[in-house]
């Protein structure tokens, strides 16, 4: 606006001076018409003019009219009257663009708010629901999302329990979607797998994943694995696997094995298990699970034979009455009524049955006017022993 005021005063200046020369040579009324008239003109130029005024929100952004840069907001400048093109452009903002029209003598007001511009973040990931960061800040929403976002490069990462963390330097550019696919990888971690004896299988559910010793990949978390080796009883572990890191586990096995307790009466049989003696009863023994056969003996007595079962880890409890074994021994005489005595004991008068254990005895017969009657006897388990001696009578002498 100054040096507009300077130019026309400039003019002004040489006009008069000009003016004063050609007053001498010319009358002073054809001057003074011509005078006005050229003024009248001059004025009419600048009767043309109007402002432009451009303010924006935020303040600092560039002002083109007419795609030529005229400076930064806040801004007033003169143009001719007319219609122009405006545009208001701030980095980060989107462009602020309208046609105003100037007339003169007036001021065209431009007011831009300016918006800022965004770009959109598509975030998926396989398996889904993981934690989403953008430049260290954790969303609010699980995978999958999309977050609004200024213009610019973001780094991008991507968190899922038991997985690998995926991350991703981004570009989004202005009104664009930018997708982030993230195939995160499960953590894996090893287990080293020892029992003594070895040779047991370990299962997972229904799954056998090795025979020990054995080494085996698996991806982090918590297991619990069967160890199952016949003979010895199941072992149930739990392992904790780590991401890359290796677990090593030593299990002792327990052999299978149930117990076996032997009772008499009366004590003292010998017990066989299998034809194999194992002491006298009362007896408490440890076998292996499975069928035996249990035999109990003792003199004089009935064996007993039988077939059990031996479970792991019960104890089974035999408790036995033995029969004594009766042999039947009949003893008559000839004549009868003579008195019987085995082994010195009065057993009554002849005919007499007697029942005994098997063995041996010593058979008396006495019987007044008769010679006794004496004899071995070896008795015998199934036998039948019958005696009927004819008894002697007894020789009286004469003198």
């Amino acid at each position: 606006m100054m040096k507009q005021l300077l130019s026309l005063i400039s003019i002004l200046f040489v006009i008069i001076c000009i003016g004063a020369i050609v007053a001498h040579v010319v009358p002073m009324g054809f001057l003074w018409t011509s005078f006005q008239g050229f003024i009248g003109g001059f004025v009419d130029v600048f009767d043309h003019e109007g402002v432009l005024a451009v303010e924006s929100s935020p303040e600092g952004a560039a002002v083109y009219v007419d795609n030529k840069f005229v400076g930064q907001t806040p801004l007033k400048k003169i143009f001719s009257n007319g219609s122009y093109d405006v545009k208001v452009i701030f980095s980060g903002f989107q462009t602020y663009a309208r046609r105003v029209v100037i007339e003169k003598n007036n001021t065209a007001i431009v007011q831009a708010k300016l918006s800022k511009e965004y770009g959109k973040l598509h975030i998926a990931s396989t398996p889904s629901t993981a934690v989403v960061y953008i430049d260290g800040k954790r969303q609010g929403q699980l995978t999958p999302l999309d977050v609004q976002v200024s213009p610019g490069k973001y780094f991008v990462k991507v968190e899922k329990d038991h997985f690998y963390t995926y991350e991703e330097d981004v570009l989004v550019e202005p009104e664009k979607t930018i997708t982030v696919e993230a195939d995160l990888v499960r953590q894996v971690g090893r287990i080293v797998i020892e029992t003594m004896p070895p040779g047991a299988k370990a299962y997972i559910g229904n799954d056998v994943i090795g025979t020990t010793p054995f080494t085996h990949d698996k991806p982090v978390g918590k297991y619990v694995i069967m160890l199952k080796k016949p003979g010895f009883r199941d072992k149930i572990i739990e392992a904790n696997i780590a991401p890359d890191e290796t677990l090593d586990i030593a299990v002792d096995l327990t052999e299978r094995v149930g117990a076996l307790k032997v009772t008499t009466n009366p004590p003292g049989a010998e017990v066989h298990l299998n034809d194999v003696y194992l002491g006298e009863s009362p007896l408490r023994i440890e076998k292996k699970p499975g069928q035996y056969r249990l035999t109990i003996h003792k003199k004089k007595f009935r064996d007993l034979s039988e077939e059990l079962v031996i479970e792991d880890n019960i104890t089974k409890n035999i408790h036995r009455d033995l029969d004594p074994v009766i042999v039947e021994i009949r003893i008559d005489s000839e004549p009868s009524h003579a008195k019987v005595w085995l082994n010195g004991e009065d057993m009554g008068y002849t005919p007499v049955v007697l029942n005994k254990e098997p063995g041996n005895y010593t058979v008396r017969l006495t019987r007044p006017g008769f010679r006794n009657y004496v004899d071995e006897i070896r008795v015998q388990e199934g036998a039948f022993i019958q005696l009927k001696p004819s008894l002697e009578k007894e020789q009286h002498s004469t003198r």
